[in-house]
């Protein structure tokens, strides 16, 4: 799930973003994203 994440991250993004869907309150910020790829990285080692 998490690699479904990292791949589609700009889509995630620009949907959170949108005020119609009112998700702001879920917005992660680039260092967020870059933990996430990150805890992807080491999972897949395990």
């Amino acid at each position: 799930m998490l690699v479904f994440a990292v791949d589609y991250q700009r889509a995630i993004r620009a949907l959170v973003a949108d005020d119609e869907y009112d998700l702001q309150q879920y917005m992660m910020f680039a260092n967020k994203w870059k933990i996430v790829q990150q805890l992807c990285d080491i999972l897949k080692v395990l």
